[in-house]
């Protein structure tokens, strides 16, 4: 196949179109690239027809109509350069790739982020903190009243088109929800479960209350699923100065007594050893840095993994009413997934189902290996279509502990 300068421009389009979303998007290209290529042939037969029908004498030299058309075709690979860029990084179509910080902009609730007070009916003290995260693909979110405590995170899921929340208190509650907007403001339609298994679904309207202050109204829902027409609660915050600072919820001398803590679950099974920061260098040099952090009383463990490109954050909890430890979390490419904790023979395993921003999910299991009291080996093995994992792993990788 002859090169010509169109084509070298697909070409050129489709090689910056790799570069510019990464290797875990490679094939959402295909379309793209497949697009570019008709819509550029189309354009050199439309040219090269008009050239032909218009006469002015370029019949005559055909040399002439050479140089013309393959100035053409150099002016269409440009063109189809250009369009390519425009469709990858200019925002407006779906390979775009938008992020959580471009919609709470887009929609005009920057303005929550921040650190906020309000004072109970009683005169206790609630604090409530919103901060963006991985270049802000992540809003963590972190309340404090007397003695209850929740850390959560925010994330955009573009395979669902929804914001979604998901977060843990010091009780042993799961809290997992999705962000709408409606006339009243912000509105965030969360289920509460309970150590014992008991649910409760409500409905938080975040609302702008003056230049410096918010107002959140916790309503219950009617068995039609619609908020009622009184809220249950109602709270002005005001905005802290920055210097304030937010306060850590994070590892705390105090652990809830028993095992229906994941504190208590971790060392009843002999994993707590796992806490604590961990580096491990793959065969091509890559470097991973893995921490595992108490929070809330030891009911979460927050976790964080980051690479030169890659950072991802999420939080484990035990679910008390499902015996199961669960997972979630984001990733600064726009991933977010969702997983459960098991054990095998080779040690404890994590079965997750990550969501990309663009096509399938991809389900994965990774094995945790302890070696000794600083090492530990992970394998990954793909989840095959009958639902179980591989025979092989796709990578291995070893940690050690680092001071």
């Amino acid at each position: 196949m002859k090169l010509t300068g169109a084509r070298m421009g697909v070409i050129g389009a489709f090689v910056f179109a790799l570069w510019v979303v990464g290797p875990s998007d490679y094939r959402h290209l295909h379309f793209w690239a497949q697009a570019l290529a008709w819509f550029g042939e189309l354009l050199e037969l439309a040219i090269a027809g008009l050239l032909i029908a218009s006469g002015v004498g370029y019949l005559k030299h055909s040399r002439l109509v050479g140089y013309r058309l393959g100035n053409t075709y150099a002016i269409l690979a440009l063109a189809r350069g250009v369009l390519a860029i425009l469709i990858l990084v200019g925002g407006g179509s779906g390979l775009a790739q938008q992020k959580l910080g471009d919609l709470v902009s887009e929609g005009g609730y920057d303005w929550m982020i921040g650190s906020w007070a309000a004072t109970t009916d009683d005169g206790g003290a609630i604090e409530y903190n919103l901060a963006w995260a991985l270049d802000k693909h992540v809003m963590t979110v972190g309340v404090k009243m007397n003695e209850f405590r929740y850390e959560g995170m925010i994330m955009y899921v573009p395979s669902k088109e929804e914001i979604a929340q998901a977060g843990i208190d010091n009780a042993g509650g799961i809290w997992e929800g999705t962000w709408y907007e409606d006339y009243a403001g912000a509105v965030y339609k969360v289920k509460h479960t309970r150590r014992d298994g008991e649910t409760t679904t409500a409905e938080i309207v975040h609302s702008k209350a003056g230049a410096d202050g918010m107002k959140v109204a916790m309503y219950g829902l009617d068995s039609s699923g619609y908020r009622s027409s009184q809220p249950w609660a109602e709270m002005t915050y005001k905005r802290r100065p920055k210097s304030a600072g937010r306060r850590s919820s994070g590892s705390s001398s105090s652990s809830s007594a028993g095992y229906d803590t994941l504190g208590g679950l971790l060392a009843q099974y002999g994993y707590d050893w796992i806490i604590g920061k961990w580096q491990a260098d793959d065969d091509s040099g890559q470097t991973y840095k893995l921490n595992w952090t108490w929070a809330l009383d030891k009911n979460a463990i927050v976790v964080e993994l980051k690479t030169d490109q890659f950072n991802l954050r999420g939080m484990l909890a035990f679910n008390a009413s499902e015996e199961e430890v669960i997972q979630f979390g984001a990733d600064n490419m726009g991933r977010t997934m969702k997983g459960t904790w098991g054990e095998d023979y080779q040690g404890a395993v994590l079965r997750s189902e990550v969501l990309m921003p663009y096509g399938s999910p991809q389900k994965t299991e990774h094995v945790f290996s302890k070696v000794d009291n600083d090492t530990f080996k992970v394998k990954e093995y793909a989840v095959e279509s009958d639902g179980w994992r591989a025979s092989s792993p796709s990578g291995e990788v070893t940690f050690k502990r680092q001071k």
